[in-house]
């Protein structure tokens, strides 16, 4: 297990020392500090793609990673679906409050990763209806998935969250926007003890269901 989480910030040059020393990695969190702005003139220093392409190129054995809250945009699709065919043991992912990557990295991930039991997707841009279809076609699996979206326009639908239950059955904790109480309930029956969490928006509107524009 190796954590160089921040502070100070994780960079690719450090990431990239590691991965090419570390061919047996199975642990990696490379978390950024909770008040690591990725602005425009440090961004270059910090993590992007090219870190974690070394890390999708030296290290097969990886089951663990995170990579939560870089929010410069500096990480990608490019790198996540790399990791993707390049660490397909890959058990868990953290892409939280992570700007960049889209459904289309974590399809990737969970199209490449069938071992994948927790996946943290909140407040990053793949945080949509399309990942959670995804993970519903591939993830048998999964125990914890969190898609709390940064705002609800891409919030998944209650029908897909029904879908998820129905075909992730060793799915046990669900952070999701927040749902009508018949859908609650719908949730609870097809999957008795499943644990439900309603997190707020990242938009911080103060409806807690969401804008005028859900519907």
């Amino acid at each position: 297990f190796l954590d160089i989480s921040g502070p100070p910030a994780v960079t690719d040059d450090s990431v990239i020392a590691v991965a090419t020393h570390c061919p047996l990695l199975e642990h990696l969190a490379l978390s950024a500090p909770d008040d690591d702005v990725g602005d425009e003139e440090g961004t270059s220093a910090r993590l992007s793609d090219e870190g974690l392409l070394a890390v999708a190129a030296h290290c097969p054995l990886l089951t663990h990673l995170d990579v939560s809250g870089h929010d410069s945009g500096a990480i990608t699709d490019r790198s996540v679906s790399a990791l993707a065919r390049g660490c397909p043991r890959l058990r868990y992912l953290d892409v939280s409050r992570t700007r960049g990557i889209t459904a289309v990295g974590i399809t990737a991930v969970v199209q490449h990763c069938p071992q994948l039991e927790h996946l943290d997707a909140m407040c990053s841009d793949g945080a949509t209806a399309a990942t959670v279809r995804g993970v519903a076609a591939h993830c048998r699996l999964l125990k914890h998935l969190d898609v709390m979206p940064r705002n609800s326009r891409k919030a998944p639908t209650e029908a897909d969250l029904v879908l998820l239950v129905r075909q992730c059955p060793t799915l046990r904790k669900l952070h999701m926007p927040e749902v009508a109480d018949a859908c609650a309930a719908q949730l609870h029956r097809e999957r008795p003890g499943l644990a439900l969490g309603f997190p707020f928006y990242e938009e911080a509107s103060s409806n807690t269901h969401g804008d005028s524009d859900d519907a």
